[in-house]
């Protein structure tokens, strides 16, 4: 369970990233 919490922020954080790249 934690390690889908873990992975599911890695994820929030790479859109992040990817959307400040693209804007």
């Amino acid at each position: 369970m934690q390690d889908l919490h873990s992975g599911t922020i890695k994820l929030r954080y790479a859109v992040k990233l990817l959307m400040k790249g693209l804007l």
